[in-house]
């Protein structure tokens, strides 16, 4: 089915400037309006009963009633994509502040010695959303390292039911991604709290270096 925006943006060439107005309007206001009569539409935009109808075939729609039918199922769909934004903002926040609280448990001592002593950096990924976060990560630490020896140490950052890379790491990082959408066949994912947790480490090893030159 053809929403109502779609229908608009399709014969926008077919539509007057008084056209677009109402229909801006209708949009803007779609929850109430679908609620309208025909009558009280028309007395409330200040235009003709059949101006309306005129404005309806225009873009497509058999009449009023469907006109009424497609602001309601508008406003519905405004509704859920508000309500799953403000979800999301939730659980980023919750997942943040987990991040936060979790980062301040550690004790990263050892962790910003070895990386102070390190000579070279390998980074490894598994997929496209991991290689931005090890891109992000890379150009972070190329203006904070000194590179003095070649000891391998395994430092690894996962979500917590990576497990198995983990457990092979000398230090284990660990993040939880929040949930931006959720269909039948797909999941997508946000992966602030990565970035998140890279800006922290970074930030520590810059307190860190100052310190020790002190």
């Amino acid at each position: 089915m053809v929403g109502l925006k779609a229908r608009i943006v399709e014969k926008s060439s077919d539509l007057n400037p008084s056209d677009k107005k109402i229909l801006n309007y209708l949009l803007n206001n779609a929850a109430e309006c679908s609620e309208l009569s025909l009558a009280k539409l028309a007395k409330k935009l200040y235009v003709s009963e059949s101006a309306i109808f005129r404005l309806c075939k225009k873009v497509g729609l058999s009449g009023y009633s469907e006109l009424k039918y497609e602001l309601a199922d508008f406003s519905k769909g405004e509704k859920r994509m508000v309500k799953q934004q403000d979800t999301f903002a939730e659980r980023l926040v919750k997942n943040l502040r987990s991040e936060l609280s979790y980062f301040r448990t550690l004790d990263f001592e050892s962790f910003y010695s070895t990386l102070n002593q390190t000579k070279n950096i390998y980074i490894y990924t598994t997929g496209w959303q991991q290689a931005s976060i090890a891109s992000y990560l890379s150009n972070q630490l190329l203006d904070e390292l000194h590179l003095l020896n070649e000891h391998l140490t395994i430092t690894s950052l996962t979500t917590i039911k990576e497990s198995r890379l983990a457990s092979l790491s000398d230090y284990s990082l660990f993040f939880q991604p929040s949930l931006f959408h959720e269909s039948i066949s797909t999941k997508n994912w946000a992966f602030s709290p990565a970035y998140t947790m890279i800006d922290l480490l970074i930030n520590g090893y810059c307190e860190w270096l100052r310190k020790e030159d002190e």
